[in-house]
């Protein structure tokens, strides 16, 4: 899919990029080992809270990350590559978008 560079940043690439990583992971290492690391990696970034165009509820990129890093390692040992299933669970992805 041909990602905008601003859906790197808290959108549907950056999504998409938190659970391939995790999907790739999780089936060469195990899902333990991805969620330690996932976990990890998120705790190392800090928080960033902001609201959303909306004008909704803060949005929050930690929690936004962890979500789709338990999706992409949801996936991980179904059939297909990774690239695939993700693009196929786009619609389970959690953005928050600026």
């Amino acid at each position: 899919a041909p990602w905008s560079r601003r859906s790197l940043y808290n959108g549907l690439g950056d999504a998409a990029r938190h659970a391939y990583w995790m999907c790739m992971t999780a089936e060469q290492f195990g899902v333990d080992f991805a969620k330690g690391l996932g976990d990890a990696h998120e705790e190392d970034s800090g928080r960033s809270y902001y609201y959303d165009n909306s004008g909704g509820n803060p949005c929050c990129e930690k929690l936004m990350d962890l979500h789709n890093n338990a999706i992409g390692r949801s996936l991980a040992g179904k059939p297909g590559t990774c690239e695939e299933k993700v693009l196929n669970s786009l619609s389970q992805l959690r953005t928050c978008v600026q």
